[in-house]
């Protein structure tokens, strides 16, 4: 009895443990929709009409059909406090704030994910604030949105910092016009989408310390500012992830494309058409990389005021390049090539940062070293060859040899050995191998460092030699007849 208690008593504990981390970790996830804080027990349905629901275990909130903020006067339609959060829209989601102090998505949040779920999926954010505003980082994944923000300082997206990945963004306003469409205080990147951003009293892209980046993607931006503003970043057109170009047309009150300690760097196929109406179309360095594709402007004759050649930017130096020596890398810690970069992190080969890098090309991962040769071998005694085990370096592969400092069998230096390049060989000979007994080994080899590498092998006997079959006992002998000679009966006459 007093066993089935104390069992009673575990199982109970173990339940109160379970549900108390279960409502800690809904606490912690502090998640309101509407007004209405999320718990365990309004998961499933958060609103009650089908458009809200939450999966703790993913932190997930799934929408689909319309979430207004009527009657609400402040806060945030979806509002969220914590560490991550994923929203997925399935098929159709919209928000709607016509109230000025209300914000369709609010998140201050390290990672906040939009995506859509199962494709040609879609969210509608209405509002007189601002549209969707994350402190960290923004991801904007498979799904077409829609923002309308007809707040005098408001912005479509406001976040740390930005991906766009394969989604159709569109942004506008009535009057008054939002401030900017796409805000960030970090990096900007967008890949394989394409982004419309309508006339904005500031600009339609800004970035106060980070760099845009767009690879494979078609963006068009309007501002009465700039059509883009990078207070301290380059803008970068890629097409990294396949054949299509990166388009880029900004326009701007003042200046197109306005990026004062940075530059703008175009590869490949890359196509760009900035415009101003009152000033410059660009105000920093254009960068053609035209050392391998090269770029294409289109309507270059607006871009500069005066008549310069074009090819005389692709030599502009980008501004603040400093040199970052080669760092060999060791089996501890990963190295780089050398190369140039400054304050916006752009990475450049050169001093003049004609040919733009990624974060790739110049990484040099750690030093391996590893087995080239079969592992478990097999050696036959008396068979008069040795046995060889060939290592490589993953870099300089050459300096294997030299830097081979120990090898042993079974922690014993072995009496008779070889070593010869190509990678690093060590070959046993066959007098030594023929005093090791029958079975299993191991070798040893070390480098000086700081790594060892093992392979086993075996010993095995000589097989002996096939007997000689005997005759099969069923032969059959051919028999001999006896011959009769009988005795001459005859006369003679």
């Amino acid at each position: 009895m007093k066993r089935l208690i104390g069992l009673y008593k575990a199982v109970l504990t173990a339940f109160l443990i379970i549900a108390r981390g279960t409502a800690v970790h809904a606490d912690d996830f502090k998640l309101s929709v509407k007004g209405i804080a999320v718990t365990p027990e309004n998961a499933s349905d958060i609103l009650g009409d089908g458009t809200a629901a939450i999966d703790f275990e993913t932190n997930t909130l799934k929408l689909s059909g319309q979430i207004t903020g009527e009657g609400m006067t402040e806060g945030s339609l979806i509002d969220f406090e914590g560490d991550t959060l994923n929203i997925h829209v399935n098929s159709f989601a919209k928000l709607v704030c016509n109230e000025p102090g209300v914000v369709p998505v609010s998140a201050r949040c390290s990672e906040l994910t939009v995506e859509g779920i199962q494709g040609g999926d879609f969210i509608s954010v209405y509002s007189a604030a601002d549209g969707i505003s994350c402190t960290g980082h923004l991801t904007v994944r498979e799904i077409s949105v829609m923002f309308n923000t007809n707040g005098e300082s408001s912005r479509a997206v406001s976040a740390g910092s930005l991906d766009i990945v394969h989604s159709e963004i569109r942004a506008e306003g009535k009057d008054p016009f939002p401030m900017a469409g796409i805000y960030a205080k970090g990096d900007i990147s967008i890949a394989d989408s394409d982004v419309n951003i309508g006339l904005c009293t500031d600009s339609a892209l800004i970035s106060e310390n980070g760099n845009l980046r767009t690879d494979e993607t078609l963006f068009t931006g309007i501002g009465d500012t700039a059509g883009i503003r990078l207070n301290h970043g380059s803008v970068i057109l890629d097409e990294a992830g396949g054949s299509e170009p990166s388009d880029l047309l900004a326009e701007g009150g003042q200046t197109g494309i306005d990026c004062p300690e940075g530059s703008i760097i175009m590869h490949g196929h890359s196509r760009l058409d900035a415009s101003s109406d009152k000033g410059k179309a660009v105000s920093c360095p254009l960068n053609l990389d035209d050392h391998e594709i090269g770029g294409a402007l289109i309507g270059e004759e607006e871009l500069w005021d005066d008549e310069s050649d074009i090819s005389a930017f692709a030599s502009v130096k980008v501004p603040g390049l400093v040199k970052v020596p080669e760092k060999e890398p060791t089996v501890q810690e990963e190295g780089n090539t050398e190369y140039w970069t400054n304050h916006t992190g752009i990475i450049c080969a050169d001093d003049r940062g004609e040919s733009i890098l990624s974060q790739d090309d110049i990484d040099l991962p750690k030093i391996t070293y590893a087995l080239v040769s079969e592992d478990h071998q097999e050696w036959t005694k008396g068979s008069g060859q040795g046995l060889s085990f060939e290592i490589s370096r993953s870099r300089h592969d050459e300096e294997a040899l030299e830097r081979t400092r120990t090898v042993t069998v079974d922690d014993q230096i072995p009496d008779q050995y070889d070593l010869s390049s190509g990678s690093v060989i060590v070959t046993l000979r066959p007098e030594y191998l023929d005093t090791l007994d029958t079975g299993s080994h191991i070798l040893k080899v070390g480098f000086n460092d700081g790594v060892e590498v093992t392979s086993s092998f075996a010993v095995i006997e000589k097989a002996a030699p096939d007997p000689v079959p005997a005759e099969p006992s069923d032969r059959k002998v051919p028999r001999i007849h006896p011959i009769t000679v009988l005795p001459h009966s005859g006369r003679m006459s």
